[in-house]
């Protein structure tokens, strides 16, 4: 079974206002890729003492608040911008200007634009307070917050005057860029829905970091619904075919907003703060995206294969088979995941170089030529190579370290255990990689920044813009045989996707396991822990925690930034209930097995009976800072006395 072959048609002109418009927003994708790229360098000299003194901040301050922004640069910004970008050119593929609402489109650009500098002020003028929460890191401080708000009120006023004006969501590619819009407005739903669920008084991290989880699960369905437009899209200019048939196509990505609305509904189901609003997002990422980029990533390897004379003579295709590489192994090193190890970033840099490999090929391929100012193959395939096979060595490099026992988030030889050969090694295969990536990335910075700065055009490519729709039906133009097999992958593959949905555990509730939750406020629970430690107190760690041998009964346990106390010595045989409260931030606790969230100012409660003589331990599961890999602990458990 194959995609249908697309006619070739000649590009189709963008009329001067969504000319203006797209060359705006890949000025704005780019030109959020050259800061996060400086903020890097920035990042590095803060870091070498001969340099420190010569930046005009506090160096320790900086660091993070110019990390946090690198990241939301790189990984939010953009790709937001990528949407915004092929919102104009799905809607000049629908027939030219916006009949409906036209001027949504430049008023979202300039927001997002006047967003992106928002976002940057803190980090320069060194003010604010990070937050290295997941998905969308935060700094602490009013410009910040405008600059959030105004990227997302700007990219979504995009998408909006495409979804009034569908004319070019009829093509594949256009149809999965309306995929992703409308994922990405879900995610704005969540968002809103988390803020009105949380209670007055939690702490910043806490608040950020539940603010965020549910609607950054909903955006990485954004992120690849984009990557599946991008792939489609310069397969379609390329090769001039689809990776797969049209109704498969529709019906894989259209399957992606049935999930993000059950994201929507689990606000309803589940408290925000509890371990099952947390389980259920990360299931949905598991029962929802599985299908979409097997179905097409497959489809797109075939035509690669049946296609790879076209390989060695175009940038763009040559693209494609990188990012489609990439993002297989970092998909495949998903099922291998550690508790907290290098394994786990070394997963998501791979898919998300996947994405970036991606859209740089869309650039080549389609947003550069749209604007008449093509780059040339010889310049284009140079980043996309350095870029690419530096991120799959780079992740495969961290890859082995963490499977060899390098925790994520540490830096230097002694916190990251460099104790072994292999460690080292593979650390050093991951530093190759990573230059390698950054060169590649700068050189593509380069050369498409003076794309769209140079005066006089370059000569364009011989790729052209997206596919007129006044040319045929694709799924028209497939012959019976092809017909007959799509009709059954469709109906195969749609019987997989409805039993996913269906069956999805978010449904059936996610159990808390043994542990339960507990109305107990912190001046109640630091007179039982006081009145325990005083007690039950046999000794002391060489960090000066207190040992503890407690009897049968209520047994306290404080989490703290990064540590657990007291150490126990449990008796085996015996039933303990166990209160586990947090100090300071949201941290988790998994103990013999069972989880639990511990949000200040609630406490978890267990009911452990060790069943013999040896160690359990105390690990936290939630991310809850630089040191967060330290915070785990042991309970000694000894024969009954």
């Amino acid at each position: 079974m194959t995609g249908a072959r697309v006619p070739t048609v000649s590009p189709l002109p963008l009329p001067p206002a969504l000319r203006a418009e797209l060359h705006g927003w890949a000025l704005l994708a780019i030109g959020s890729l050259a800061m996060a790229g400086a903020l890097a360098l920035l990042l590095v000299l803060s870091r070498v003492p001969q340099t420190q003194v010569l930046l005009p901040w506090s160096w320790q301050s900086f660091f993070y608040t110019a990390l946090v922004t690198h990241v939301i640069l790189s990984f939010v910004v953009w790709f937001l911008a990528v949407l915004g970008a092929f919102t104009v050119l799905v809607t000049a593929a629908g027939g030219g200007p916006a009949r409906r609402l036209g001027w949504l489109g430049p008023l979202g650009l300039a927001l997002a634009a006047a967003g992106a500098v928002a976002l940057v002020v803190p980090a320069l003028l060194n003010v604010g307070e990070p937050e290295l929460n997941n998905y969308v890191p935060i700094v602490v401080h009013p410009l910040y917050s405008l600059g959030l708000a105004l990227v997302a009120a700007g990219v979504a006023l995009a998408v909006i005057r495409l979804l009034v004006n569908p004319g070019g969501l009829r093509q594949c590619a256009g149809f999965a860029v309306g995929v992703a819009g409308i994922c990405y407005l879900v995610a704005l739903v969540c968002f809103a829905l988390a803020g009105l669920a949380l209670p007055a008084g939690l702490d910043l991290a806490t608040l950020n970091e539940r603010l965020f989880w549910g609607g950054g699960h909903v955006l990485q369905f954004v992120n690849t619904a984009l990557m599946l437009a991008a792939w489609t899209a310069v397969a379609e200019q390329a090769l001039g075919e689809t990776p797969v048939p049209p109704a498969l196509f529709r019906l894989v990505l259209g399957s992606m907003v049935a999930f993000v609305l059950a994201g929507a509904v689990f606000y309803g189901l589940f408290d925000v703060l509890g371990l099952e609003h947390r389980l259920a997002f990360t299931g949905l990422l598991w029962s929802g995206l599985t299908l979409p980029p097997v179905i097409v990533g497959g489809g797109l390897a075939a035509l690669l294969i049946r296609r790879r004379a076209d390989l060695a003579g175009s940038a763009a295709v040559q693209g494609l088979a990188i990012s489609l590489a990439v993002f297989v192994v970092g998909g495949l090193m998903g099922f291998f995941l550690g508790a907290s190890d290098a394994r786990t970033p070394s997963h998501y840099h791979a898919a998300i170089g996947g994405v970036n490999l991606a859209f740089m090929a869309l650039f080549v391929a389609v947003i550069l030529p749209a604007l008449g100012r093509g780059v040339r193959d010889a310049l284009a395939w140079r980043p996309l190579h350095l870029y690419g096979w530096g991120q799959l060595v780079f992740s495969l490099g961290m890859f082995v370290a963490g499977a060899a026992g390098v925790p994520r988030k540490t830096m230097g030889a002694v916190a990251q255990g460099l104790d072994s050969p292999l460690k080292k090694v593979a650390m050093g295969v991951y530093g190759l990689g990573g230059v390698a990536a950054v060169v590649g990335g700068v050189l593509f910075i380069a050369v498409v920044l003076s794309c769209l700065l140079a005066r006089k055009e370059p000569t364009p490519c011989k790729n052209p813009p997206m596919t007129d729709p006044r040319s045929p039906r694709t799924d028209d133009r497939l012959p019976a045989d092809g017909r007959r097999w799509e009709r059954l992958a469709v109906i195969g593959v749609g019987a997989v996707l409805v039993a996913a949905f269906v069956t999805m555990p978010a449904w059936r509730g996610v159990p808390q396991a043994a542990f339960e939750s507990e109305a107990m406020d912190a001046t109640a629970f630091e007179a039982g822990y006081d009145a325990m430690v005083a007690r039950y107190r046999v000794g002391e760690t060489e960090d000066g925690l207190p040992v503890v041998r407690p009897p049968p009964g209520d047994v306290y346990i404080a989490a703290e930034r990064w540590r657990f106390r007291p150490v126990l010595e449990l008796q085996a045989g015996q039933s303990y209930r166990l209160h586990v409260a947090s100090q300071d931030i949201l941290h988790g606790v998994v103990i013999a097995g069972h989880e639990a969230l511990l949000v200040p100012g609630r406490a978890a409660l267990l009911t452990l009976t060790p069943v013999g003589p040896g160690p359990i331990s105390l690990v936290c599961s939630e991310y809850c800072g630089l040191e967060h890999n330290k915070m785990r602990s042991l309970m000694t458990v000894v024969e009954k006395e």
